[in-house]
């Protein structure tokens, strides 16, 4: 199977981790496969590092919440209905009130719904879970980075369009024109965008930033990005 690519970018005062993760519980199997690959074109210092570890390690608690809750659905579901069953009864037959059924089903809900959300909380700080969480840690933290001489080329083209205006940018989607260095790196623009899509279509808390980084309610606005986004499209779908 091939690595999914994890991409630094670092151009003028932005930068940005674009990463081609896979959601929840499937990002605990391509950890474990150790099936990621950085890529830079400029280094990423030790801040940006240590900020993406952070980041990194909160979307590895979603994965295993998800994972864990996925696996024991069933028993807590049974344990909740169960919970909804012994409420009823006691509040039915053991409390009167002036209201039969109506203040029963809704307190009964409210309980089963409390014992789901205990349920789903209270063993991912087992030892089972604290394991597998510390080996995934440690194959995010084992993730290598190297140079890429593509991504070299992505951010000397982002610097260029920051330096265009809005009329010569406009002209050149028309026009339908693209870098040259797409099709010297067919396969890894490929790749990128890919990444890049999946970047631009998850929700603003699920991207990577470092700290110096613009902010992700401003990131959507870089014309650079949005530019590069719509020619890596252009160049997938005519090549």
């Amino acid at each position: 199977m091939k690595p999914r690519g994890i991409y630094f970018l670092n151009w003028n005062s932005h930068k940005c981790f674009i990463a081609d993760f896979p959601q929840k519980s499937q990002l605990i199997e391509f950890l474990e496969d150790e099936n990621f690959k950085g890529y830079y074109g400029s280094s990423p210092g030790a801040e940006d590092m240590k900020e993406f570890q952070s980041l990194g390690k909160v979307k590895i608690e979603m994965a295993l919440r998800a994972w864990y809750n996925d696996s024991r659905f069933l028993i807590h579901f049974i344990l909740t209905t169960g919970i909804f069953l012994l409420s009823f009864y006691f509040l039915s037959y053991i409390i009167r009130d002036p209201l039969p059924l109506v203040d029963e089903i809704v307190l009964s809900l409210v309980l089963a719904l409390l014992g789901w959300y205990r349920l789903n909380n209270q063993d991912l700080q087992s030892e089972k879970v604290l394991l597998k969480k510390q080996g995934l840690i440690q194959a995010l933290d084992r993730i290598p980075f190297e140079k890429s001489p593509f991504l070299v080329q992505v951010e000397l083209y982002l610097e260029k369009l920051s330096t265009m205006k809005i009329e010569e940018i406009d002209r050149m989607l028309e026009e339908g024109a693209t870098p040259l260095f797409f099709n010297t790196f067919k396969d890894e623009t490929v790749d990128f965008r890919k990444a890049l899509d999946c970047y631009f279509s998850r929700s603003r808390k699920k991207r990577f930033f470092s700290k110096k980084s613009v902010t992700a309610e401003t990131v959507l606005d870089l014309k650079e990005l949005k530019v590069l986004k719509k020619q890596l499209n252009s160049f997938v779908i005519n090549r």
